[in-house]
């Protein structure tokens, strides 16, 4: 099954293709309405307006998020293959990303998480030009931005301007300057929304949104099902595979790759920080550790040679997502 996806063969997108449409089918035979949570305005109004053409053609709907997601796989491997990421070009990071976008029913419904899992691997292609030129100013204005941006998008995204920090100090030096810049590049998108919500009566609204979505709700309940402990697991088995791969000699001479392992690992615990400050407590946002596990899994994959508990590992892991869409009286997540 690996071998499949580690060539370079543009022949491999068709069976990418066709691998998202076996573990999504059973969402497009039987698609279902979405409710749109009333919680941050940016996400919310987003729902709306990209929801509501769907309400009486639930079909098109799940299309259009298996669309974005086969788009986000590819986007991400083709980024991994133009920076040289890999020990050589293949198709296994977008493998990775669809085989993970169909473990969580969460992740395969049209939420905010997938326009902010854009914004990601945009702010990771704005670090790696940062890090391969010396004055990025208007670079770390750009980062700040995205960050902006995805916090309207919602709240507990404001938490990724920790991503862009860590990101800024692990790649390279970076100037007073530079650092004001990320900072204002992160006001600027709450200054423009903020003054139109002000115009029109509305700001307490506004920054009850922003603000007053941030606060952690202790008195809802959180049910640590099956789904939890998969997403866990699937967390600490990043962490600790990173440093395992860190420490192999391939990586003692790139520097840059081991730096990019380091600034992935910390979008790993801002992901479960991030959770316990989203307002509906979706596990929709773990949907981000696509990006680190593809890219860390993809590099074991071509490091390693004898893949057999590779193939092992991915075959039960499909199996179960499929034992467990297919038959949902026995449903695992």
């Amino acid at each position: 099954m690996i071998q499949l996806f580690k060539s370079n063969n543009p022949a491999t997108v068709f069976l990418l293709v066709l691998l998202a449409l076996l573990l999504h089918l059973p969402h497009l035979l039987h698609p279902q309405a979405h409710q749109i949570v009333s919680t941050d305005i940016g996400g919310y109004y987003l729902m709306q307006i990209t929801n509501a053409p769907l309400q009486n053609n639930l079909l098109l709907g799940e299309i259009i998020l298996l669309v974005l997601i086969i788009a986000q796989a590819l986007l991400w491997n083709t980024f991994l293959s133009n920076v040289r990421f890999l020990p050589y070009q293949n198709f296994l990071p977008a493998f990775v990303f669809i085989v993970f976008s169909s473990v969580l029913p969460d992740f395969n419904r049209l939420s905010p998480v997938f326009f902010t899992t854009f914004i990601l691997i945009w702010m990771l292609y704005k670090l790696n030009n940062i890090y391969r030129k010396e004055k990025q100013t208007g670079a770390t204005f750009d980062l700040g931005f995205a960050v902006g941006v995805a916090a309207l998008l919602a709240a507990h995204n404001i938490f990724l301007s920790l991503f862009g920090i860590f990101g800024l100090a692990i790649l390279r030096p970076t100037s007073f300057k530079e650092w004001l810049n990320f900072l204002i590049g992160i006001f600027i998108p709450f200054f423009l929304v903020g003054t139109w919500w002000f115009y029109t009566d509305r700001f307490f609204q506004f920054e009850e949104s922003i603000v007053g979505n941030l606060i952690f709700h202790k008195n809802q309940s959180t049910l640590y099902n099956n789904g939890f402990w998969v997403v866990s697991g699937v967390t600490i088995l990043m962490i600790v595979s990173s440093y395992f791969i860190l420490s192999t000699r391939q990586l003692s001479r790139l520097v840059l790759i081991r730096k990019f392992f380091n600034v992935l690992f910390h979008l790993c615990w801002i992901t479960s920080f991030m959770w316990f400050f989203s307002t509906d407590r979706s596990w929709a946002v773990f949907y981000l550790l696509a990006i680190p596990l593809s890219f860390y899994f993809a590099y074991y994959l071509c490091i390693e040679k004898k893949t057999w508990k590779a193939d092992l590992w991915m075959g039960i892991w499909i199996a179960a997502i499929l034992f467990s869409q297919y038959f949902n009286q026995f449903k695992i997540f």
